[in-house]
């Protein structure tokens, strides 16, 4: 017997061994990757559920986020703070899983944006970023202020 040949189809067939395991790796990290990225929608998703739901539980500080003309109480100040705080906890989330993460798709991405560009027209949200941004992501800041400079280039 050649011992040549016989190592030599060895190490072929290990070879090819070695390429299929490399396949099934690959998709398994596809699939995962998957997995990952519709867990993270789901939650951010939920969130905004979440924050939608205190909005119909409270109409009262639903209707005082959105005039600015109404001085608020300490009590509707508070409410107002922290819904203001949870929704911008939201756009937070979503910037860093997209930027960072890239398990957000840039048209995903892009919708919520245009949503965040809207709701910044509102002098309360407007105020509250103002007064708040040094506690939130870098990445937020930039798209906020991308949003806040094309806005004032193409007045609504």
């Amino acid at each position: 017997m050649n011992w040549d040949a016989v190592a030599a189809i060895s190490t072929a067939i290990s070879a090819l061994l070695v390429v299929v395991s490399l396949f099934f790796v690959w998709v398994q990290i596809r699939d995962l990757r998957k997995g990952v990225a519709s867990a993270t929608y789901q939650t951010i998703v939920k969130m905004f559920d979440d924050y939608a739901s205190l909005l119909l539980e409270h109409p009262e500080i639903r209707s005082r986020l959105a005039d600015a003309s109404t001085p608020l109480d300490p009590t509707d100040d508070q409410a107002v703070q922290w819904l203001l705080a949870i929704r911008f906890d939201w756009y937070e989330s979503i910037i860093i899983q997209a930027k960072r993460y890239r398990v957000i798709p840039e048209d995903i991405l892009e919708h919520w944006m245009q949503v965040l560009a809207l709701e910044l027209r509102q002098p309360r949200f407007r105020q509250y970023w103002e007064q708040n941004r040094q506690w939130y992501h870098p990445l937020l800041g930039a798209e906020v202020e991308r949003l806040v400079s094309r806005e004032g280039s193409h007045p609504a």
